[in-house]
């Protein structure tokens, strides 16, 4: 394994950190893993316009790392972070 693929499971904004005891995952990539949006770019968009809440707050930081417990909102909807990433 050299060093580009130790570093792999960041790349896709999740930590590496406590992947027994619980994953975490950034807020751009949980969008896209949720179903939320379809590319990057879309999270992004919707990020910088404050249209993303994380516990009930606006969140602007796409690479916000977000525990098991989180919920994120969008759109009305909500979603708990627990039911799409390994806890």
């Amino acid at each position: 394994m050299n060093k580009h693929q130790a570093g792999r499971s960041q790349d896709l904004g999740r930590s590496s950190g406590n992947e027994e005891g619980g994953e975490r995952i950034r807020l751009g990539q949980f969008l896209k893993l949720a179903g939320v949006v379809q590319t990057g770019g879309e999270g992004k968009a919707l990020i910088a316009e404050g249209a993303v809440k994380v516990n009930g707050e606006p969140c602007w930081q796409r690479g916000h790392h977000l525990d098991p417990e989180d919920v994120v909102e969008m759109d009305g909807r909500k979603y708990l972070v627990s039911d799409f990433i390994r806890g």
